[in-house]
């Protein structure tokens, strides 16, 4: 990114969280159809999608989730388009994600209007339980695990209606601790929450999870789900883990700020701000600073896998 692209970011960062919140309480939309299908036509989605590509385009594919699934790298939250090879088929289930903007610009509002959570290293990727099993999804679309979990409707002996108590969660995966760190809700029993205000997803992802029963068959402990606490943003909160991150007890790799009154937005937004742990002395010291309006420099962009 060009020095000049940056100072255009900065600029304009603000203003365009302010027109993006006006507009998402003016609009209406209704996620059930788009929850439902990307839950319930899993199967039939990926064999199409799966028909369409060249026997190299598999293998490369396949290289990339075995690539995901067998290292610990750090949790990509800031995306670099680049262009898509000619005539290649996207994945349905690809981009799914709500994805943070370098928090270049800060807020007006930070102290009051938004949230922090401390993210931890691993692999970001969507989660979806539906028809008695778990499936975890790679952000280019592709499934790296199939597993039973505690999950409604997503294990094989679930007591309610299978096809219709689905969820889809947006998860970090730490495979050194067979963790998914859940960091935001996208549907929760057939409810779907994107355009939720983020105060209430927040509060719903916290509360639903303590209500789980805890697992039943020793194929449903293989992988634990643990969510992410968030933080109203303060300055005692802001400095208390920027100075010291490790006190979560994982392996931190930066902190995500929400507004709290943002939806979910699928794609890149500037109503969720990153910034790497790389970057906490430089930037977090500078927001603390008498100059709460002062527009930082993102660090080396993270580059999108």
């Amino acid at each position: 990114m060009s020095s000049i692209g940056q100072t255009s970011i900065a600029e304009d960062q603000n203003a365009r969280r302010e027109k993006l919140l006006n507009e998402q309480k003016k609009r209406k939309r209704d996620f059930s159809e788009y929850a439902q299908e990307l839950a319930l036509s899993q199967n039939t989605q990926d064999e199409d999608y799966e028909a369409t590509l060249s026997k190299k385009e598999k293998r490369k594919l396949d290289e990339e989730v075995t690539y995901e699934s067998g290292t610990q790298d750090s949790a990509k939250r800031v995306r670099i388009k680049g262009p898509n090879p000619k005539n290649q088929q996207k994945n349905p289930y690809a981009d799914q994600l709500m994805y943070a903007e370098w928090m270049i610009q800060v807020p007006p509002n930070l102290f009051g209007g938004w949230y922090l959570i401390l993210c931890p290293k691993g692999k970001r990727c969507m989660i979806i339980s539906a028809n008695g099993k778990t499936l975890c999804r790679s952000k280019s679309g592709r499934v790296i695990k199939n597993f039973q979990s505690a999950l409604p409707a997503g294990f094989a002996n679930y007591r309610g209606n299978r096809s219709s108590d689905y969820c889809i969660l947006d998860c970090i995966f730490d495979e050194s601790t067979s963790t998914f760190f859940v960091l935001d809700l996208m549907c929760w029993k057939g409810m779907p929450l994107y355009d939720c205000a983020t105060e209430f997803r927040f509060f719903w992802l916290q509360s639903k999870l303590t209500e789980l029963d805890p697992p039943r068959t020793s194929a449903q402990t293989e992988f634990q789900f643990r969510s992410l606490q968030p933080f109203d943003c303060t300055q005692e909160s802001l400095t208390s883990l920027a100075s010291n991150p490790y006190q979560l007890s994982y392996q931190p790799d930066g902190l995500l700020f929400f507004n709290k009154e943002a939806h979910y937005e699928i794609g890149d937004t500037p109503l969720c701000g990153w910034v790497g742990i790389e970057k906490f002395e430089e930037i977090i010291g500078s927001w603390l600073s008498p100059q709460p309006t002062q527009s930082i420099e993102p660090g080396p962009a993270l580059m999108e896998q």
